[in-house]
């Protein structure tokens, strides 16, 4: 077995190609936006989307105490059992300087990872810390992914799409996820595993899966341990905020929750100007109340004085619950608009990296940062792939296609590829302009001899038109359905490249492509990474491998 730790030659060619995010339709008005430092968006965030910017987030979180001892203890015990890279052992310690800062990434715990965009998540986080070390050499980056073990919508998180089946993870636990155990997983990770195959690839991922999904893991431990095997040697720390010293670190944060409820307050102010949609609506108080296989919301009642927990039996007067917060600080979890805020808090974090809809739900939270004397760090929009393998690319050599042209609707493609490999007449555009020509002369004839007629002439005209698009219409159907095999070929591959006409980064896994290059898979993505990204990479392997 490959030690998954050392550095690993790339065995395979891929060739990458950047282009712009506008020019694939798949990404917000906001998102692009920002990445241009439009004006309408500067007064939402602190620091420009730079290199150098980094300088003044640096200056700015040395400002801060972040308890870093308890960071470096609470690590420590939460690796305990992990068998760990040298390089996230060093990380780790170094945690404890003055001088090292850490790039944050964060995500729910989804099954095997869940979708692509995971891994690119964290690549981003790693590339972008290399790239600091090498501009600010007397310090040290370190990248962070914040395990989102508190989220508690089970259904989002427990599938994976891998060989284009959806392998899903049946079980009544309830409560925050990270806490779920996996003893009813064990027959869908078999199920998994023989899916696998054979060869050194699909042994050494067996392997990892079946160490990370270990029945007496919980979905925490597992998220940990898997992220770990995958990323160790490149330094990777994995953290789990569902923790009492963390927890008791943002006291100051939940207990102003509870009494002014600041962040809904700000937040509602902030959108008042705010030049997009919301991303993320605020609660009137950001926390959950959490407690063995129950999270639930908090909810005041203002005129009883009383705190709720929804869907429970749960009551606690005003000073009652102050009391709780301060005597078991981990039973308050925070929802989506507070977790950045505690993330920043415990940690000396320069920078957080997302997908687009997190870049524009941050953006809605640097008054409720600013409130709480936390900096605001620097947004940085995660890398984004395609991947295109071998027998795609040779897919689309044969059928005389460009990768690019992938990147419209389907229909607009198929139509295209037809028109382009035919010799029938598809289109009437010389019919069309005589129509045109023709009913425009009558129609000048007959206002003329009688105004009123004009409008019949004109009703013709539009009648004779459709009448030609409708032909044309038919004759590209007539011509599809001679091309039948082509087509087929082109909508199955589209499909494949852009599943159900989504980013392909939003559906499939990783672990076909760990099957296809092992571990290398990961440090192709970290050769082509770009902090901060400036386009969309299209990655295609090369037709020899």
């Amino acid at each position: 077995m490959v030690n998954q730790f050392d550095r690993l030659n790339v065995s395979h060619t891929m060739h990458h190609l950047r282009i712009p995010f506008a020019d694939t339709h798949r990404f917000s008005e906001i998102v692009i936006d920002y990445l241009q430092a439009d004006p309408a968006l500067q007064p939402y965030y602190q620091y420009p989307v730079t290199i150098p910017a980094f300088a003044d987030a640096i200056a700015d979180k040395e400002k801060e105490t972040i308890d870093r001892a308890l960071l470096v203890q609470v690590l420590q015990q939460q690796y305990a059992g992990v068998n760990l890279s040298d390089a996230t052992r060093k990380n780790i310690e170094d945690l404890s300087s003055p001088d090292t800062f850490c790039v944050v990434t964060a995500h729910q715990l989804n099954l095997f990872t869940g979708p692509l965009y995971v891994i690119y998540k964290t690549i981003s986080a790693i590339s972008l810390c290399r790239r600091l070390s090498a501009h600010y050499p007397d310090k040290r980056f370190v990248p962070v992914f914040w395990l989102g073990s508190e989220d508690h919508d089970f259904a989002e998180i427990n599938h994976a799409s891998v060989f284009g089946k959806t392998f899903t993870w049946e079980d009544q636990q309830g409560g925050a996820c990270g806490r779920y155990v996996l003893e009813s997983l064990q027959p869908l990770l078999d199920t998994l595993i023989d899916a696998l195959g054979e060869g050194p690839q699909a042994e050494e991922l067996a392997e990892i899966l079946r160490t990370a999904y270990a029945p007496q893991h919980t979905l925490a431990q597992a998220g940990r341990h898997l992220l770990h095997a995958l990323f160790g040697r490149f330094g990777l720390v994995v953290i789990d905020g569902d923790d009492r010293a963390l927890k008791a670190a943002c006291l100051p944060v939940i207990l102003d929750e509870l009494q002014h409820r600041s962040a809904n307050r700000l937040i509602a102010e902030t959108m008042q100007h705010f030049p997009y949609p919301a991303q993320a609506t605020p609660r009137e108080i950001n926390l959950f109340y959490l407690d063995g296989n129950v999270r639930e919301r908090i909810v005041f009642d203002p005129q009883h004085d009383i705190y709720t927990v929804l869907n429970t039996t749960l009551r606690f007067t005003a000073a009652e619950m102050l009391q709780l917060a301060e005597a078991y600080p981990e039973r308050f979890s925070p929802n989506v608009i507070l977790r950045p805020l505690f993330q920043q808090k415990v940690l000396p974090s320069l920078a957080y990296i997302g997908g687009g809809g997190e870049v524009a739900y941050w953006l809605q939270l640097k008054e409720v940062f600013r409130y709480h004397h936390v900096a605001f760090p620097v947004l940085m929009l995660r890398d984004s792939f395609m991947l295109v393998d071998a027998p795609q690319a040779r897919k689309l050599e044969k059928l005389g296609m460009q990768v690019t042209e992938m990147l419209g609707s389907e229909h607009a493609l198929i139509e295209e590829f037809v028109r382009r490999n035919t010799d029938a007449p598809l289109e009437l555009r010389d019919e069309l302009r005589v129509t045109e020509e023709l009913f425009a002369r009558l129609a000048e004839r007959v206002k003329a001899m009688d105004p009123g007629l004009e409008s019949t002439v004109l009703a013709e005209r539009q009648a004779l038109l459709n009448s030609l698009h409708k032909l044309e219409a038919k004759l590209l159907k007539a011509q599809k359905s001679k091309m039948e095999v082509q087509v087929k070929q082109v909508s199955t591959l589209y499909q494949k490249l852009f599943p159900g006409g989504g980013l392909q980064e939003r559906k499939d896994n990783f672990i076909p492509w760990f099957l296809r290059l092992g571990p290398g898979f990961l440090d192709v993505l970290l050769e082509t990474a770009e902090q901060p990204v400036t386009g969309f990479t299209i990655l295609t392997e090369s037709v020899q491998a």
